[in-house]
C-alpha cells in the first residue's frame, strides 16, 4: 500500500512540476491571445463607429431639404437679336419667356462670378450691335434671376455672343446711360437665332 502511495505521490508531483513548467508558457500565450482578440475588436469598434458616423452624415446631408429653383424672371416685353449690322424683334410673350428662362438658368446654380466695377457708355453698346452678334432684352417691371447680381432696377440686358466680350452680360436701366458688367458661365443663345428674318 505504501508502494501505491508512493508511486501515486511521485507521479503526481511528476505531473505538477511538469505542469508547472508549461504554465507560463500556455499564460504568455493565452495573454497573447486575449490582447490579439482586444486588438481585433478594437479595430472593428473603430471600423463600426466610422461606418457609422459615414452613414449619419450620409443621413444628414440627405435629410437636408433641397433647394426648390422656382423660376422668378419675367417675359421680356421685347427681345431683339442682332446679326451682321441687323436686327430681329420679337414681342411674342412665351417666345421672349423662354429666352429669359434660359439666361436665368446660368444663375441656378450660382455659376456666376462678380461684377465688374466698370462701365459701358451706351456708344460702347451699340457699337456691339452692328458688329457682333447679339441679344438685348428688355423688360417692363423688375428683374429677377434667383437673385443673382443683376439688382431689380436693371431693364434693359444686352449680352453680346461673339467678340470680346461675348457673353458678358451688360444691364442698365430704361433708357439710355451706363451699363454694368456681369460675368456668367453662359452658352446656347444661338438657337434662339434660326429662322429669323432680319433688317437693317
Amino acid at each position: 500500500m505504501k508502494k501505491y502511495l508512493s508511486i501515486i505521490i511521485a507521479v503526481s508531483l511528476v505531473l505538477s512540476l511538469t505542469a508547472c513548467r508549461k504554465m507560463p508558457d500556455s499564460k504568455s500565450s493565452a495573454e497573447l491571445s486575449v490582447l490579439k482578440d482586444f486588438v481585433y475588436v478594437t479595430q472593428d469598434n473603430q471600423s463600426i463607429v466610422q461606418e457609422t458616423d459615414e452613414s449619419k452624415s450620409e443621413e444628414v446631408v440627405s435629410n437636408q431639404p433641397q433647394k426648390i429653383w422656382q423660376s422668378t424672371i419675367i417675359a421680356p416685353a421685347t427681345v431683339t437679336f442682332y446679326k451682321d449690322g441687323m436686327q430681329s424683334v420679337s414681342t411674342d410673350k412665351e417666345f421672349n419667356h423662354k429666352i429669359a428662362k434660359h439666361i436665368e438658368e446660368w444663375y441656378k446654380y450660382e455659376k456666376y462670378g462678380m461684377t465688374c466695377a466698370c462701365y459701358s457708355k451706351e456708344s460702347d453698346v451699340t457699337n456691339l450691335k452692328y458688329n457682333e452678334m447679339a441679344i438685348q432684352l428688355e423688360f417692363d417691371d423688375e428683374v429677377k434671376l434667383y437673385g443673382g447680381f443683376i439688382p431689380p432696377s436693371v431693364r434693359r440686358i444686352f449680352i453680346p455672343l461673339t467678340g470680346k466680350d461675348d457673353y458678358v452680360i451688360f444691364a442698365s436701366g430704361k433708357g439710355p446711360g451706363n451699363w454694368s458688367h456681369y460675368y456668367v458661365e453662359g452658352s446656347g443663345l444661338e438657337k434662339y437665332f434660326e429662322g429669323r428674318s432680319f433688317e437693317p
